[in-house]
């Protein structure tokens, strides 16, 4: 960066009574802040009494070509720093690490020769810190109101609790819809029942999550999540002879488990983040299938069958997570899958009901849901995810 020099003129007049003399420093100066008070925008620079600076003073600023930008009036003044009141249009222009020239007016008594410092003479500028530091001795003129801090980049993992809405593509585990099949009735090698579409696909759900860093890129994350399928219902005709005697079915599903993830900071800065995930999951579906019978004789209706089938499976979690922040609020986009290993458990219940003896008995029916239905896992599922959350 080229530096530009900063030469402060001290030139002083009374009336009759002082003649004038210039007194020129060449030293650097730079501004440390930047901020608006209720008095205004400002500007902080690393000069002050120690340069010869005072309340009332001109400084200009300059942008890298070595270009004025802009100038204000030292508004406060310390040892080492000053304030500079700037108009807020001009306080834009004004960027830290730029440097200024200030132009300062006192008065020297006649006769006074101009002293010009030489280059071996010139004192050492002090560090920026030294500038910044909070100084004992009192400021002079009306204090300057320090900005409201700027929120930290999002630069490292923080302990965050996230709610999703989790849009399904794809289902980790699948079954089939199942339905009386009528054509028993005149086919003894017919199934009584049969499946009536395949369900691979969850229609909507929720995540809950809360990530704990480990360090400022590891974090541990576990999670909750529940999803809900589509219905299936199906109907047919049971009696040939009697067109409102129907069976009606309906099957039910859902997923629910608990995953247990690492997470890992691929990216960020200012105010987004993006975090990798891999873990465990383990996973519980459920099915349900109920089943009734409209009867027109009596004019009721019947539970003719209830079957439930359940499977627990582990499953490879992975995904990636994108979080824009709002001071402590973030919003997140996640794409998520998870891939089943291995089916831990498995099993069903349930009873089929028919007050027809002739046709087939109670085991007979149970055995032929149970092979339609054919819960099973798939070989992935995967989501889309939209969450709210809060940073603590």
């Amino acid at each position: 960066m080229r530096h530009l020099l900063a030469r402060a003129a001290l030139v002083g007049a009374t009336a009759g009574a002082f003649a004038c003399t210039t007194t020129s420093h060449e030293v650097d100066i730079k501004v440390v802040r930047t901020g608006k008070a209720k008095s205004g925008a400002f500007a902080v620079i690393d000069a002050g009494k120690n340069r010869g600076l005072k309340m009332g003073d001109r400084v200009c600023f300059k942008d890298k070509s070595g270009a004025e930008v802009a100038c204000g009036k030292v508004a406060t003044l310390r040892e080492s720093a000053a304030g500079v009141s700037l108009d807020d249009a001009d306080a834009k222009k004004v960027r830290v690490g730029a440097l200024a020239e200030a132009l300062a007016l006192a008065p020297t008594a006649p006769g006074e020769p101009i002293e010009v410092e030489t280059e071996s003479e010139k004192a050492p500028a002090p560090p920026p810190a030294a500038a910044a530091a909070p100084e004992s001795e009192e400021e002079e003129g009306e204090p300057i109101e320090p900005a409201d801090p700027k929120p930290e980049a999002t630069t490292a993992l923080a302990t965050r609790l996230r709610a999703h809405f989790v849009y399904g593509l794809a289902n980790p585990v699948a079954y089939e819809a199942v339905g009386f099949n009528q054509k028993a009735r005149t086919d003894a090698k017919a199934a009584p029942w049969s499946s009536t579409a395949t369900v691979e696909t969850p229609a909507y759900g929720v995540k809950v999550s809360f990530h704990k860093p480990l360090s400022a890129k590891l974090e541990l994350a576990p999670a909750l999540f529940y999803s809900t399928n589509n219905d299936f219902a199906a109907e047919a005709r049971f009696d040939p002879l009697q067109p409102k005697s129907l069976v009606r079915s309906m099957t039910t599903g859902t997923e629910k488990g608990v995953a247990l993830d690492v997470g890992y900071l691929l990216a960020s800065g200012g105010s987004y983040r993006v975090v990798g995930l891999g873990g465990l999951s383990i996973l519980n579906s459920k099915l349900v299938m109920d089943a009734t019978l409209d009867d027109p004789t009596s004019q009721k209706t019947f539970t003719v069958a209830k079957y439930e089938s359940y499977l627990y499976a582990l499953g490879l979690d992975l995904g990636v997570t994108a979080e824009y922040h709002f001071g402590s609020f973030l919003v997140a986009l996640d794409f998520g899958a998870l891939v089943p290993l291995s089916v831990l458990k498995a099993g069903n219940s349930g009873f089929v009901d028919f007050t027809d003896a002739d046709f087939g008995a109670a085991d007979f029916h149970l055995e032929a849901v149970e092979k339609a239905v054919d819960h099973r896992k798939t070989s992935a599922g995967y989501g889309l995810g939209f969450g709210v959350g809060y940073q603590f």
